[in-house]
C-alpha cells in the first residue's frame, strides 16, 4: 500500500488521503450528474454536498435508503434522462 500511495503522490503531487473531491470539483467545467444517498454507509453524504457546492453545472439528486451501489430502476431513469439532454 505504501508503494501505491507513493505512486499517487509522484503522479498527482499529493498523497491519496490528501485528495478531496470537493476541492477537485472546483475545477470541473463540464455538466455532470451526482446521485448520492443520504444514508450511504461508505461515502459520507456531507462530502457529496460539498462536491455539489463546488461543481458548477452539476445536477445533484439525493436519494434516501438506496445505499451505496444505487442499482435501482429509478437511478437508471435519472441517468438516461440526464444523458438524453
Amino acid at each position: 500500500m505504501d508503494a501505491l500511495n507513493q505512486f499517487f503522490k509522484d503522479k498527482h503531487g499529493y498523497y491519496f488521503e490528501e485528495f478531496s473531491m470537493a476541492i477537485f470539483a472546483k475545477n470541473l467545467h463540464k455538466k455532470g450528474l451526482l446521485i448520492h444517498d443520504i444514508y450511504d454507509p461508505i461515502a459520507p453524504f456531507p462530502e457529496a454536498e460539498n462536491i455539489y457546492k463546488n461543481w458548477k453545472g452539476v445536477q445533484f439528486i439525493k436519494t434516501e435508503n438506496l445505499g451505496h451501489s444505487l442499482f435501482y430502476d429509478q437511478v437508471d431513469h435519472w441517468i438516461i434522462e440526464f444523458l438524453s439532454k
